[in-house]
């Protein structure tokens, strides 16, 4: 039952909502963010969880009380279903979700200070692999949580799984805000990529059609504490527990295992620890985070540091990257380049003409002859006032192709190459190109261009090229 203050609230809130539709957008965009600041300003919001249930009930009083038509309604490109507008700004920042569902700096103390004893990790992927090969779908969610790291909604239902390599796979997923999906994460397997994506096929054959159109919060809640039950009856003689059986479990287990073992297996020495993880999952919070302090409390929370491997000694195993020597294993690209950056620092050898030079906008019949000498010769011909221009428009063709693909093809589960095409794109696209896609999410094209995508957006505002 919601609280007094927020039925009162309601009263005031849904009037105002029932008559505006599309043509009023900012209109119910103002009223929201209103509403939203009447909230943080009782005093018994003292913390940022406390806004949490008040917006869960206020977005299912809405969902209830007011019918959603084609005039006041927008396509939720996450769910596909048609929702009322105001659900589309009546929510939080990304910040402020953050520090929602971060837990209590007592309890990140607490989880820091008390890791558990990972003995035997052979065992444990063998008990894996094994789960995965069942034909009960909570024993087949445990398997591929614990080899891929992966949600379990996600493993259910929104996760798009592709093989990049014999171990690694490339997965989008949705974002909590904004109610789009990320780009696909090269996403390392603890076993064959060719085993994990033979388990989720198999799992989704189960449920068919089951989870379509259900809300992301409704599939885990049917679904977790069964996956959390086949867990301890299957791991309990293998692993220490985090917590007694509860909701988080299964998240703590299987995020908690999968990253202790993919640093060990495959994180390159060079290369952060916590920052390898908030690559291979996609942490934004931990990649956003502007000091190691912050990105430590984030994995604490993510569960990264819930486990310590131990040898047979029994003495924490603080070694990474034991398995990249393996055949079919091999570093992800993006840590590739980190692996090489002394090399690329160090002062550039002689030019070799037979060797090929990137980054120049040349015809696609010319590329075989493209050498240094070649490029010191057009060079000469070539100023850089008649290069920069055309340099120019390739980043935007670019930026717009890697919008396009994301907005209009990702969200219709395209084929598997498809999302290899868009991680090779994003790996490689310079950073300038890079921050006019996220320019075009801020903003899309049709809303400022009217001609689009017959002309290319101006990006005239854009600090990122000046």
């Amino acid at each position: 039952m919601a609280s007094k203050w927020l039925e009162e609230r309601w009263e005031l809130l849904i009037p105002a909502l029932e008559p505006l539709g599309c043509g009023q957008e900012e209109q119910i965009k103002s009223i929201c963010e209103r509403e939203l600041l009447a909230w943080k300003a009782r005093p018994s919001m003292r913390v940022a969880s406390s806004l949490q249930k008040p917006l869960t009930e206020t977005r299912n009083r809405i969902r209830e009380s007011i019918p959603v038509t084609e005039e006041n309604g927008w396509l939720n490109p996450k769910s596909g279903l048609l929702e009322h507008l105001a659900l589309k700004y009546l929510n939080f920042s990304t910040e402020e979700w953050v520090q929602i569902n971060l837990p209590p700096q007592e309890e990140l103390q607490a989880r820091q200070a008390h890791v558990l004893p990972l003995a035997n990790p052979s065992a444990l992927l063998a008990k894996a692999e094994q789960l995965m090969q069942m034909s009960s779908w909570p024993e087949m969610a445990v398997g591929i949580g614990l080899t891929t790291g992966r949600s379990l909604v996600e493993i259910l239902h929104t996760g798009h799984f592709t093989q990049k390599s014999a171990y690694s796979i490339l997965f989008a997923g949705p974002f909590t805000v904004y109610e789009r999906l990320c780009d696909p994460v090269p996403v390392p397997t603890l076993v064959q990529a060719e085993q994990v994506l033979d388990a989720v096929q198999r799992l989704r054959q189960l449920f068919g059609t089951h989870f379509v159109g259900v809300a992301r919060h409704n599939i885990s809640r049917e679904c977790i504490m069964q996956a959390c039950e086949a867990a301890y009856r299957h791991l309990l003689g293998l692993i220490p527990f985090p917590s007694a059986l509860q909701a988080t479990s299964y998240k703590r287990l299987t995020r908690g295992i999968y990253s202790r073992l993919a640093v060990l297996y495959y994180c390159p020495v060079e290369v952060d620890e916590i920052l390898y993880l908030a690559r291979i999952t996609n942490h934004q919070e931990i990649l956003r985070a502007k000091s190691q302090e912050e990105r430590l409390a984030f994995a604490v929370a993510a569960s990264y540091r819930e486990y310590v491997v131990l040898d047979e000694q029994g003495v924490p195993d603080q070694r990474r990257g034991i398995r990249l020597a393996e055949p079919g294993v091999e570093v992800l690209k993006m840590f590739h380049r980190a692996r090489s950056e002394e090399e690329e620092m160090a002062p550039e050898p002689e030019a070799d003409a037979s060797q090929p030079v990137a980054n120049v906008d040349r015809d696609s019949a010319e590329l075989p002859a493209l050498t240094t000498g070649s490029v010191q010769e057009a060079e000469e011909r070539v100023s850089t006032r008649e290069v920069l221009p055309e340099l120019d428009r390739v980043q935007r063709l670019l930026a717009c192709f890697i919008f396009e693909v994301q907005v209009n093809l990702i969200e219709n589960d395209p084929p598997g190459e498809i999302l290899d095409t868009l991680a090779t794109l994003v790996n490689h696209a310079p950073a300038e190109v890079l921050s006019l896609v996220e320019r075009l999410r801020r903003t899309p094209p049709e809303e400022e261009e009217s001609d689009y995508p017959c002309t290319l957006p101006s990006f005239a505002e854009d600090d990122s090229l000046e």
